[in-house]
């Protein structure tokens, strides 16, 4: 059972790292899965910032090309000022987003964002990459 655990940890981890800038005419358009899609699998984005609103913008553009309707984004702000609260406000429609607030650090931001997320299965995006349409799907269904 760990290593089942370890390996689908890595293996998530492996598809969540490699997507930052890649050419999503080149994404697979199926990843291996020896598990069905079960609806009861959340996800939880934990995505660390400071100083970025731009990159940010595009993630959130990202994800409304995904179809996972059982996604949270929670985003840990460490900046002094309330520039990303403004920037999530208009969001909040689109996406499940929480606003949680962090002393610098990318380690205490993500255990910030961790004990706040409710997803079964949890993925750390950078702040300034984005997602090719429907990948976390096709993630959920490895799963």
């Amino acid at each position: 059972m760990a290593i089942r655990m370890l390996t689908e940890w890595l293996y998530f981890a492996l598809v969540f790292g490699l997507w930052r800038g890649s050419d999503p005419r080149k994404t697979p358009t199926h990843l291996p899965c020896p598990h069905m899609n079960d609806p009861r699998i959340t996800m939880s984005l934990v995505l660390a910032t400071i100083g970025r609103t731009d990159p940010i913008n595009a993630f959130l553009d990202s994800l409304s090309g995904q179809l996972l309707d059982s996604l949270e984004v929670i985003v840990v702000d460490q900046n002094p000022d309330d520039r990303i609260e403004r920037l999530l406000a208009a969001r909040r429609d689109a996406v499940r987003i929480r606003r949680v607030l962090s002393r610098p650090g990318v380690s205490l931001a993500r255990n910030a964002g961790v004990a706040a997320a409710s997803g079964s299965l949890l993925g750390f995006p950078d702040d300034d990459c984005w997602y090719p349409a429907e990948l976390l799907d096709r993630v959920r269904a490895w799963f």
